[in-house]
C-alpha cells in the first residue's frame, strides 16, 4: 500500500520537473527554485510515510496463530486467503486421535488464551474411525451412562396415566402433606410406611387433599408393634379428618389394651372399631360436621416384635371395609384380610360397604401366621387394587420387597404409574426377622 503512493508521489515530481523544462528550456533561476523545491517536499513526504510505517508495525500484536475458526478473513482481490498449513496439520493430528503431539499453540495458558472463548482452549474432540465393512463402532449408552438414581414411580402396565406427570396443585382449604413416608424398627421388626395423594385428586381443580392415612405405634415395653391404615371415602367432604382421626384412635385404643399383663388380649373388632367410631362423631361434632362428612374404612394390626422359639409370630389384624392385608412369602403375595370389592363394576367398583363411623358393628378381624422370612403388609385400595390386577407389579413388588429398601425407594413404589389407577395409595410393610433378634418373645 505504501509502496504504490511513493511511486504515484514520485511520478508527480518527474512530472512536474519535466513541465519545468519544457516552459524553460534555458534553465533559469525560475527552474532551480522549483526543482529545488519539489526536492524538498519530497524528502519530508518520504521521511513521515516512512515513520508512519514504522510506528504501525510497532504497534501490532505479537503475531500468534488463532484457530481456524476464529482467524480473520481477509479479502484480497476477491479471494479469501487460506488457513495456515502448519495450522492445518495440528487439528488434524489432534481430531484424528494423534494426541501424543505437541499441544497447539492456541493451547497456551497466556494472557491471549485468557482472551480467547472457552470453546477454543482445548483441542477438538476426536474423531471416530469409521470401519469399512459398515459396522456401528459407536460406544454402547450403557456403559458409559452416569449411573441413575434409584428407581422411582415405576410403571405398571402398558402405559401410564396422564395425570400422573402434570404438576400438582394445592387444594383450596390447608391440609396435612401430600406425601408421608416412615421408615422405623422394633425388635426384630422393619417398617416401612408411605402414603401419597393419587393424581386423580392432585392434578385436577378443584384439587383434594390426601385422603388416607396411616399410625405407627408400640406398647411402653416394646413388646408389640400397633399399626392402622385409614382410607376416607372420597364422596364424603372431610374424608381427610375421619381417616386421620379413625387411624389414630384406633392406635391408642390398642396401646391402652396392650398396657395390661396379658402378652396379647383378646381383641374384639366391633368393640375396638365402636370405640374409634364414637371418637370421630364427637371430633365431627365439635368441627361443626355431619357424622357423613367424615367417612372412612380401617384396618388394624398388633404384630409382636420378637418370634416364638419356632421363629414364627401370630399377628391380630381387624378391618372394616375394602383396605386389605397382603403376605408375601416364596415370592408370591397372597391376600390375608380385607373386604374385597364387588358388584358388576368388579375392583373398579370403588364401592366400599359397611363403613365408619356409621357401621362399626360390622367390622371383622381374624390372625394371620408369620412364617420366618414372610412379609406383611397393609394397604389401602389405591393400592391393593394393583396388587388385585396388575401381574407386572406383583412381580415388581415381589422382587423389590424381598428386603426392606430405603424409604426413598419405597416411597417410589408406592407412588407407582399406571393407566386409570388415580386414587391416593398408602401401604405399611412388616420385615420380621431383617436382623438377628436379641431375645424371643416373652
Amino acid at each position: 500500500m505504501y509502496t504504490g503512493r511513493l511511486r504515484g508521489f514520485w511520478a508527480s515530481v518527474v512530472l512536474v520537473l519535466a513541465m519545468v523544462q519544457l516552459h524553460s528550456p534555458r534553465g533559469g533561476a525560475f527552474s532551480r527554485i522549483v526543482i529545488e523545491f519539489c526536492a524538498v517536499i519530497g524528502v519530508v513526504a518520504g521521511a513521515l510515510i516512512f515513520c508512519d510505517l514504522i510506528t504501525r508495525r510497532s504497534a501490532r500484536p505479537s503475531a500468534q496463530p488463532m484457530p481456524w475458526s476464529e482467524a480473520p478473513r481477509r479479502q484480497e482481490a476477491g479471494r479469501v486467503s487460506p488457513p495456515d498449513p502448519r495450522r492445518m496439520r495440528d487439528l488434524r493430528d489432534v481430531r484424528d486421535g494423534h494426541t501424543d503431539a505437541a499441544p497447539p499453540p492456541f493451547a497456551s495458558t497466556g494472557s491471549h488464551a485468557r482472551r480467547m472463548p472457552a470453546a477454543h482452549r482445548h483441542a477438538p474432540r476426536p474423531r471416530r474411525p469409521v470401519p469399512m465393512d459398515g459396522t456401528d463402532t459407536r460406544p454402547d449408552p450403557s456403559a458409559t451412562a452416569r449411573p441413575r438414581p434409584s428407581l422411582i414411580a415405576p410403571l405398571f402396565g402398558t402405559r401410564g396415566s396422564r395425570a400422573h406427570g402434570r404438576p400438582w396443585l394445592l387444594p383450596a382449604r390447608p391440609v396435612h402433606p401430600g406425601v408421608s413416608a416412615d421408615a422405623v424398627r422394633l425388635g426384630d421388626l422393619e417398617v416401612r410406611a408411605a402414603s401419597i395423594v393419587g393424581p386423580g385428586h392432585r392434578c385436577e381443580e378443584p384439587a383434594m387433599p390426601r385422603q388416607d392415612a396411616y399410625r405407627l405405634g408400640r406398647d411402653d415395653d416394646g413388646r408389640f408393634l400397633v399399626l392402622a391404615v385409614a382410607d376416607g371415602v372420597s364422596s364424603s367432604a372431610h374424608a381427610e379428618r375421619g381417616a386421620t382421626v379413625a387411624a389414630s384412635v384406633a392406635v391408642n385404643a390398642v396401646r391402652d389394651r396392650l398396657a395390661g399383663p396379658d402378652p396379647l388380649p383378646v381383641l374384639s373388632a366391633p368393640e375396638l372399631f365402636v370405640t374409634v367410631a364414637d371418637q370421630m362423631v364427637n371430633d365431627a361434632s365439635r368441627q361443626g360436621l355431619e357424622p357423613g362428612d367424615v367417612a372412612a374404612v380401617l384396618v388394624v394390626a398388633v404384630i409382636p416384635a420378637y418370634p416364638e422359639h419356632d421363629l414364627s409370630r401370630d399377628v391380630w389384624v381387624g378391618w372394616l371395609g375394602d383396605v386389605s392385608a397382603w403376605t408375601l412369602g416364596g415370592g408370591r403375595w397372597s391376600f390375608q384380610a380385607g373386604d374385597r370389592k364387588g358388584g358388576a363394576g368388579g375392583i373398579e367398583s370403588n364401592s366400599p360397604g359397611a363403613v365408619l363411623p356409621a357401621a362399626p358393628q360390622c367390622a371383622e378381624h381374624r390372625w394371620v401366621r408369620l412364617g420366618q422370612g414372610d412379609v406383611i403388609s397393609f394397604v389401602t385400595d389405591g393400592f391393593g387394587d394393583a396388587l388385585a390386577t396388575i401381574g407386572k407389579a406383583t412381580a415388581f413388588l415381589a422382587e423389590h420387597w424381598a428386603e426392606p429398601p430405603p424409604v426413598g425407594e419405597y416411597l417410589g413404589h408406592v407412588g407407582f404409574d399406571a393407566e386409570q389407577f388415580l386414587d391416593d395409595r398408602t401401604a405399611v410393610t412388616v420385615w420380621p426377622d431383617a436382623g438377628t433378634p436379641s431375645r424371643w418373645a416373652p
